[in-house]
This record gives structure tokens, C-alpha cells and sequence, in this order.
């Protein structure tokens, strides 16, 4: 009976090391890709940002728990690539997927097509997402540059996302969106100018659990990545590694050349903030048109005049209470946010940390666009 019982007990512990040995469990997959957007006039910029990230923390080869993607599409031959460091410290750069020549990057079916590409090739249990070119927030597409109704016009830019120079295609918010909604985001970085506002921010809140966004415009350098890369796959600490990421990122440009403006966005805070902004919407609705927006921080430069303070527009309309109540919910839904003293030659004397629209009743087509928008619908700023 002895004899019986230290064999059974011995092909049980056998049986419970040799499971242990042959089914360890597997770490999951955090996959980070970033999207270059450049087939315009920044595609100079896509080298030295590369060269930065090439430069950083990058995961180790052949590591199946953390992949480093980039797609690159800057006049060239578009492709999708894996980046790692090897034992030796050298940056290993693998070709993933090619593109044909001339394939448009600032298209919906585009950035959906890469992202499932990178699925495909590497599934992923997490994931984050840096969205790399220029950038107009909630304006439709050309809006920007070609303005569909009276304003200021000073001179015109190309400042849109993903504007493509041979196409002229952009990728309208919602289009972002739809790209984008099939997965989910622990972070979704927006390395372009004016994304940081309101209709943004609500458009995307159910396709990722942070936004890292610049509400003005940004310079040309954009991310500081080579001390960015590692705080991208804290997938334990997304919170904290993204807020370190704008800490990052206002260090660099106080010190560089005093002119950034960044902040973090929670995106499951975003209801409170709908629900005080539809009430107090609907209370001075009509004081948005008759307001002196120039009591209010501006975010735009050359006269277009579509980016206000979200703060500083409510300040300007609601009772200290309501503002109060206003800002509390604001501030539990933009979790962190940086400006230096002028951003170019705005100076920053409010920042709440995002933007909103001030309708105007001139605005007529602008206005037509926004009722379009999920964050107008919700709380019916334009009627």
C-alpha cells in the first residue's frame, strides 16, 4: 500500500511540474504602432522622428510580448515596419508589410487597412496608437486650408489630418473614428496640431482609454519619442505613463523654444463633462452667438477662428457656481495639462487644457458640419 500511494504521489507531482514546464503561461501581446502620415510637406520630419525613436527604448528582438510598429509613408513606397533592439544594442528594422507606391495614407480605408494588417501579424491583447501628420480637430475635410465661409484670412495653410499633397485627401474626425472602432486603444497619441479639443476628444472616447492631445497647434518636431518609447508600453501604468508622456513633452519644449501646449484626456470622465455642458448649453445658447470671444483664450493663429479655451468660453457665460460645477467635471475628465506662457505669438493667459467651437452665426457651413458631430448631438452646442 506504501509502495502504490509514493507512486501515485509521484506521477502527480510529474504530472503537475511537467504542465507547469510545457504550458507556461504566455505574456500577453502589447503592440504599439505608430502611423507617419507625411506624403506632404512635413515628410521631412519622418527621418528625424524616426531616428529618435531608433534612438530610444526599444523592445527587445524577437520578443513576442512587446511590438514596436511604425508605418511609414512619406513619398516613397509606403510600408509597415517592426522595430527592436538586439543582444548586441543594435536597432533592428523589419519589413512587415509593403505598400504599393502611392497608396493614399489619408484615407479611412488606409489607416483601417493598417491596422488591420498589424493585427493580423501580431495580435494583440493591448494596444496603443500614435497618430503622426498635420492636423485641424473637428473641421471637415479642406476646411481649414480653404475655408468655406467669411473669415479672417491672413494667409492659408495645409494643416489637416493626414493631408496627402498628391490627392489632397484628409480624414474627417468621424472617419478616424470608423477606422479605428473595431479595437481599443490603452492610449491613442495625437503627434499633430489642434486635436486637443471637445468634438476630438468625444468623437474617440469609445475606442481608447486616454488621449494625449495638443490643443493649439504644434511645431514641426512633434513627440520627443526618443524619451517617450519606453512610457509607451507601461501597459500596467497607462494612467501614469501617459501623463509622464505630456510631462515629457512640456520639459522639452519650455526648455527648447517656450511654446507647447499638451494634456492628457480620461475618456471614461467624459459623461459628467456632457452633462454639464448639455445643461449649461441649453441655458445660454443664444449667448454664444452675441459673446465678446475676445474676453476668451484663443488656440488658433491667422485668423481662424474655429479653437477656443473650453474653460475660459464657459467663465465668460455662466454664474461663478455653474462654472464651478462646469470645471469640476472638466477637470476629473482632462487629467493633466501643460502650456508654456505663449505658444508662438499667442499668449496663454487661461488653459483649461482643451478646445471647443464658439459657433457664429456667419459661419453657416461650418455650423451645418458641426451638427454632424457625436459631441453636438449630445449636447446640441449649434442648434
Amino acid at each position: 500500500m506504501r509502495k502504490i500511494t509514493f507512486i501515485l504521489l509521484l506521477a502527480l507531482s510529474f504530472g503537475l511540474t511537467s504542465c507547469d514546464w510545457f504550458h507556461r503561461e504566455e505574456l500577453p501581446t502589447d503592440v504599439v504602432l505608430v502611423y507617419f502620415a507625411a506624403n506632404n510637406n512635413l515628410h521631412y520630419q519622418v527621418s528625424a522622428d524616426l531616428e529618435e525613436i531608433k534612438k530610444g527604448w526599444l523592445p527587445a528582438t524577437g520578443a513576442d510580448s512587446q511590438i514596436y510598429l511604425v508605418y511609414e509613408d512619406c513619398g516613397g513606397d509606403p510600408a509597415l515596419k517592426r522595430l527592436s533592439r538586439d543582444e548586441k544594442g543594435k536597432t533592428v528594422e523589419e519589413i512587415v508589410i509593403s505598400y504599393p507606391q502611392g497608396t493614399d495614407s489619408s484615407t479611412k480605408e488606409t489607416l483601417a487597412q493598417v491596422l488591420a494588417d498589424a493585427e493580423k501579424a501580431y495580435p494583440a491583447d493591448t494596444r496603443g496608437l500614435v497618430l503622426w501628420s498635420h492636423g485641424s480637430g473637428f473641421l471637415p475635410s479642406g476646411y481649414y486650408s480653404s475655408p468655406t465661409d467669411p473669415v479672417i484670412e491672413d494667409r492659408f495653410l495645409m494643416k489637416s489630418f493626414g493631408y496627402d499633397k498628391i490627392t489632397r485627401n484628409e480624414i474627417e474626425i468621424q472617419d478616424v473614428r470608423a477606422a479605428l472602432e473595431k479595437y481599443h486603444f490603452r492610449f491613442l497619441a495625437l503627434d499633430a496640431c489642434l486635436m486637443g479639443s471637445i468634438e476630438v476628444a468625444y468623437e474617440l472616447r469609445n475606442v481608447c482609454d486616454y488621449i494625449l492631445a495638443s490643443p493649439t497647434e504644434s511645431l514641426d518636431e512633434g513627440f520627443p519619442y526618443e524619451e517617450m518609447n519606453d512610457k509607451f508600453f507601461d501597459s500596467a501604468n497607462t494612467e501614469t505613463a501617459i501623463v509622464e508622456c505630456a510631462r515629457i513633452f512640456y520639459d522639452y519644449y519650455f526648455e527648447k523654444s517656450s511654446s507647447g501646449t499638451i494634456a492628457v484626456y480620461k475618456t471614461s470622465e467624459i459623461g459628467g463633462l456632457t452633462l454639464v455642458s448639455k445643461e449649461l448649453f441649453a441655458k445660454y445658447n443664444s449667448e454664444f452667438l452675441r459673446m465678446d470671444r475676445t474676453k476668451v483664450q484663443p488656440f488658433y493663429r491667422d485668423g481662424r477662428a474655429f479653437f477656443y479655451d473650453f474653460g475660459s468660453t464657459m467663465e465668460q457665460l455662466t454664474s461663478d457656481q455653474e462654472y464651478r460645477q462646469f470645471m469640476n467635471a472638466l477637470n476629473n475628465f482632462v487629467i493633466y495639462k501643460a502650456a508654456t506662457a505663449n505658444f508662438l505669438e499667442i499668449k496663454i493667459k487661461s488653459y483649461s487644457g482643451i478646445a471647443t467651437y464658439i459657433p457664429r452665426a456667419e459661419y453657416v457651413n461650418l455650423n451645418a458640419y458641426y451638427r454632424t458631430l457625436a459631441w453636438n448631438s449630445a449636447t446640441g452646442l449649434v442648434r
